[in-house]
């Protein structure tokens, strides 16, 4: 089975300290994978790379990745409130 890629939205002391190390440790790499990161200062998504010493894929601005939410609900025919 493939790994879940997921993308850790917001970068700061509590995901650069908890949740990304954990999610990199050798005892969940064959499970999850991060895969991108986004936070509203692209400076400090950048940075966090890193942390993971293989690497995480893509840093994705905050505009972007909200107009890539927005895009998924147009297609899905979800309406955001």
């Amino acid at each position: 089975m493939s790994p879940v890629r997921i993308g850790v939205v917001g970068v700061g002391a509590l995901a650069l300290r908890g949740i990304i190390p954990h999610l990199t440790q050798d005892d969940v790499r064959d499970r999850v994978v991060v895969h991108a990161l986004c936070d509203p200062v692209i400076d400090r998504a950048q940075a966090s790379i890193d942390l993971d010493d293989e690497g995480v894929a893509p840093v994705i601005d905050w505009n972007v990745a909200q107009r890539r939410i927005e895009e998924a609900d147009t297609r899905s025919g979800r309406q955001r409130e």
